[in-house]
């Protein structure tokens, strides 16, 4: 969802993993970061100062996407604002009304996975067995944590 959207319409998309991966890891920080305007509620009175960053905001959004439909600023627009002095509560609402349009589903957040107690089973053994420097029964655990779907990312003992 955040991949297409952040190359140029005109230019040719080079599709590689690690493209995919770093658009999947941007996707989710900008999913955290609304996510978590939503649990701010600092809703005042706006300053006409305010009011008129918010529209700028809004305008420079809409110029964007009439720019030859150009997303990637239009993202970086979003970007800006979120970094802004705006209060969190119209960071909140500016950015899913941004997201009407670029489709990147903000306002779900990100989704938590549940581990299953065999596979955390399986975590619990394999760190045991990497503290006993047993890395070749390790492995085989990582492997099968693997082929269950669950990623294995190892941390210094």
């Amino acid at each position: 969802r955040y991949l297409v959207p952040s190359a140029q319409s005109r230019e040719t998309l080079n599709f590689k993993c690690d493209a995919l991966a770093g658009a999947q890891n941007a996707l989710n920080k900008l999913k955290l970061q609304v996510s978590s305007l939503k649990s701010q509620n600092d809703r005042t009175v706006l300053s006409e100062e305010k009011n008129e960053k918010i529209e700028e905001y809004r305008k420079q959004f809409v110029d964007a996407l009439g720019d030859d439909l150009n997303s990637p600023k239009a993202i970086a627009i979003l970007w800006e604002m979120l970094k802004s002095n705006i209060p969190s509560g119209d960071k909140y609402d500016l950015a899913l009304s941004f997201d009407e349009v670029l489709g990147l589903k903000l306002s779900e957040g990100l989704k938590e996975v549940e581990i299953p107690d065999e596979i955390r089973r399986l975590m619990e053994e394999r760190e045991e067995l990497r503290k006993r420097k047993k890395f070749e029964e390790s492995d085989k655990i990582r492997k099968q944590i693997e082929e269950a779907g669950f990623k294995v990312k190892d941390t210094l003992l």
